[in-house]
């Protein structure tokens, strides 16, 4: 848990040498789970070469969720996020280290409240200059919550999520010729179908099937009656393999 009654979640990702889709992508999903309305804040704008092609890549994992470019360190750069935050209501940042949460809180009050600290010319990583959680109120009567960059985002058990923010997997899943289509080389497989033909990213499918068996395993570990039903899947899949190969080897 980061924060609790939020209204808005600013999930900030650096346009520079530490941009991540997949860790974007991540984020996105753990968002989904806190019912919060998500804003994708693409910050360092002045450090991408190609914002167009960065912003089309990163559409694909939004879910539909508003995307803000910008680059903090320019005056008024940041009123760009006041549309989504008006008096009242309160707003929290999530990203990793160095990502620019600290220099967009500077930026939304108008002084540098917040130490900030350049990233590491190697890899673009950050120092983790802020060290623990802080609210500001702002000009506009609005509440921002400023967290530490996050080195490790473990999700929570709940499937919606992942549903909610790989859509396009989803609607080609209902396409398959069979309901429990396991997606894994069965017949009348549409999954399978648009990977072969490109529709679908193979990058963005190995991140769902990794996203689903993380979220099965957390299931397992804090539910004792998913943990009891993973016990028998696993002992009849073991059996099933004992018996095929008493079977092949009578056959020999």
């Amino acid at each position: 848990v980061i924060a609790a009654n939020v209204d808005v979640l600013f999930i900030v990702c650096g346009l520079d040498l530490d941009y991540n889709l997949r860790r974007l992508e991540r984020y996105v999903v753990a968002a989904g789970e806190s019912g919060t309305a998500v804003v994708l804040v693409l910050n360092k704008a002045d450090l991408c070469e190609d914002i167009e092609a960065r912003m089309a890549e990163i559409r694909t994992v939004a879910a539909g969720h508003p995307i803000v470019t910008l680059s903090a360190i320019a005056d008024g750069a940041t009123a760009a996020l006041y549309p989504y935050f008006q008096a009242g209501k309160t707003a929290a940042l999530l990203g990793s280290s160095g990502a620019g949460k600290s220099t967009i809180v500077n930026g939304l009050l108008g002084d540098a409240r917040q130490p900030v600290q350049p990233t590491r010319d190697a890899d673009g990583r950050g120092r983790h200059t802020t060290t623990s959680r802080e609210l500001f109120l702002l000009p506009n009567g609005g509440l921002i919550l400023d967290n530490p960059g996050i080195r490790e985002l473990q999700l929570w058990p709940e499937q919606a999520s992942v549903v909610q923010a790989f859509p396009e997997i989803e609607a080609l899943a209902a396409l398959c010729a069979f309901r429990n289509c396991g997606h894994q080389g069965d017949e009348g497989c549409a999954v399978q179908a648009a990977l072969l033909s490109g529709e679908l990213d193979e990058g963005r499918w190995n991140s769902y099937l990794k996203l689903h068996k993380e979220l099965r395993r957390v299931t397992v570990s804090v539910d004792e009656n998913a943990r009891r039903k993973e016990k028998k899947r696993v002992k009849k899949l073991c059996g099933d393999a004992k018996r095929f190969d008493k079977r092949s080897a009578d056959e020999r």
